[in-house]
């Protein structure tokens, strides 16, 4: 196995190594199917001119927020450091993160119900 660059792996490294290559295909389609299903998610809410704000917690990591960030009302990962555009995360975080985007759908519905409600 070679590394790419010359030379090749310290024995050590290949069955690791070789895991890594059988792995990284489906995780980047793994990794990909969230980052579309995000981005398809962003896009129906804009296209809603959904301005309102909602948030729910996410054990370790923060909040996934829905609410105005760099300048756009988007998907976002609030952490004790501030708001970060969803998309902006590793991998890993977006992955966990995730489960929680049904609770954060239904979240914006209610605040969205309740601020039509209000007169």
């Amino acid at each position: 196995m070679e590394n790419g660059q010359q030379g090749t792996l310290a024995p050590e490294l290949l069955e690791p190594m070789k895991r890594i290559q059988e792995l990284a295909p489906a995780f980047n389609v793994r990794r990909d199917e969230i980052d579309s299903t995000i981005t398809c998610v962003e896009k129906l809410l804009d296209d809603c001119k959904v301005g309102i704000r909602a948030w729910v917690e996410v054990d370790g990591l923060g909040k996934l927020i829905y609410g105005r960030v760099c300048g756009k009302f988007r998907i976002a990962i609030r952490t004790p450091d501030g708001d970060a555009p969803w998309q902006e995360h590793p991998s890993w975080t977006k992955a966990e993160t995730l489960k929680h985007l049904p609770a954060l759908i239904r979240a914006i519905a209610e605040n969205l119900e309740r601020a039509a409600k209000d007169d």
